[in-house]
């Protein structure tokens, strides 16, 4: 007999029933053990499961978000793309308007400056005519007052002829003849026209030396006695087509005569008695010649017709 055979004899019976019982124990618990970790494990590994796809939800909402975030980001920035655009639009349509409008004014504003140039261009040719042309203005006014009775038809009265011509130009003239001329006139009794017991006859207008063409009227006119006439010595010989006018009669450098400064007068009053019947027809008339007379415009005259009074009234006739 070994050793080993001597030792398992010696073995209680207890220590190998309890070695059988604890074997099929150890085994149970490992089982329960083994168990117990894999259920912690599996529980472990739901929750962290449930973790991971809570955070997998949590990320997937965070990028639906996101991406609609972007989106309203994308959709803002169109908008505003849009309307800056539109923007633009309008602006430029507003700009071509102006441009369109301001070429309009800048083509109306030249069409004015032509016509502006054109009226100036006018108005300078007007003003050159207007300063180069000579312009006269002048007063006559003839009195007539009975002074007395010399006999039942004859009547004394004073006549007075005021008369003034002044230059309006805006340059020197020469007042190159000045003539006073007088004239009695009567109506004609075969001109007088009728109507029952109303006659009436158109006086007209006395006849003039530098007027040919006066026209009468109804009045026979006859002249009292020469013109008191002057002339400027300069302009006596070169009157052309009014030489005539120049007679013994006329006086040299008279007076009224010569030069006549811008706004500058000429002027005489002459007072004159004449004997004649009430009713007499008087007609004074002033002649003058400017610039010795080289156009139409340089020749004038002037009348007054006066009818003597039978009273002591004066008779003032001014046009």
């Amino acid at each position: 007999m070994t050793p080993d055979a001597e030792n398992e004899k010696k073995i209680p019976y207890w220590l190998d029933t309890l070695v059988s019982l604890v074997q099929p124990l150890s085994i149970v618990i490992g089982g329960c053990w083994i168990a117990f970790l894999y259920f912690t494990y599996q529980e472990k590994a739901d929750k962290a499961d449930l973790t991971s796809k809570q955070l997998s939800i949590q990320q997937a909402q965070i990028l639906l978000q996101t991406q609609q975030q972007s989106n309203k980001l994308d959709l803002d920035l169109k908008k505003l793309s849009l309307d800056q655009a539109r923007i633009t639009l309008e602006t430029q349509q507003t700009e071509r308007e102006l441009n369109k409008a301001q070429l309009a004014t800048e083509v109306e504003l030249k069409k004015q400056e032509v016509i502006l140039n054109r009226l100036k261009e006018k108005q300078q040719e007007h003003d050159v005519e207007y300063s180069n042309s000579y312009r006269s203005s002048y007063e006559m006014t003839l009195r007539a007052v009975k002074l007395k009775e010399s006999n039942s038809d004859i009547n004394d009265y004073r006549v007075s002829v005021d008369f003034s011509l002044k230059n309006e130009s805006t340059v020197r003239y020469e007042l190159s003849y000045l003539a006073v001329e007088y004239y009695s006139g009567r109506p004609n009794d075969s001109n007088e026209k009728s109507a029952g017991e109303v006659r009436f006859a158109l006086i007209g207008t006395p006849p003039s030396i530098v007027n040919s063409e006066a026209e009468s009227g109804d009045i026979e006119w006859f002249r009292i006695a020469p013109p008191n006439a002057s002339v400027w010595s300069l302009a006596a010989e070169d009157l052309g087509s009014w030489d005539f006018l120049i007679d013994p009669s006329v006086k040299f450098n008279g007076a009224n005569t010569g030069p006549i400064v811008p706004g500058g007068k000429t002027q005489f009053s002459y007072d004159y008695i004449v004997r004649a019947r009430p009713g007499t027809y008087l007609g004074f008339v002033v002649d003058w010649i400017i610039n010795r007379g080289k156009v139409a415009d340089d020749v004038n005259y002037v009348n007054r017709i006066v009818e003597l009074p039978s009273d002591k009234t004066e008779i003032v006739v001014n046009r």
